[in-house]
């Protein structure tokens, strides 16, 4: 693979990284200030300890999924998965 073709597919690699860390900030965001909303905006109450249990979930697949595409890049990087 020539240089200019691999510094290529790393500014692409980059520009999608940096696009899903900062969608993932907006995503954080929303959530952290729908959440203390929600009543208000939907006119249903949720009891204290499911909306507990719901955003621990909720975290944790955030950072499954944060954690997870570190090792999707470096296959990618690697070239046994093609772009």
């Amino acid at each position: 693979m020539i240089d200019q073709e691999m510094d290529k597919r790393m500014s692409n690699l980059k520009i999608i990284w940096f696009s899903m860390l900062v969608a993932s900030a907006i995503y954080l965001f929303v959530g952290l200030f729908l959440g203390q909303r929600l009543e208000k905006i939907t006119h249903v109450q949720i009891d204290k300890d499911t909306f507990s249990t719901i955003k621990v979930v909720l975290y944790i697949l955030s950072f499954l999924t944060l954690f997870s595409t570190r090792y999707i890049r470096k296959l990618i990087l690697s070239g046994k998965i093609l772009v």
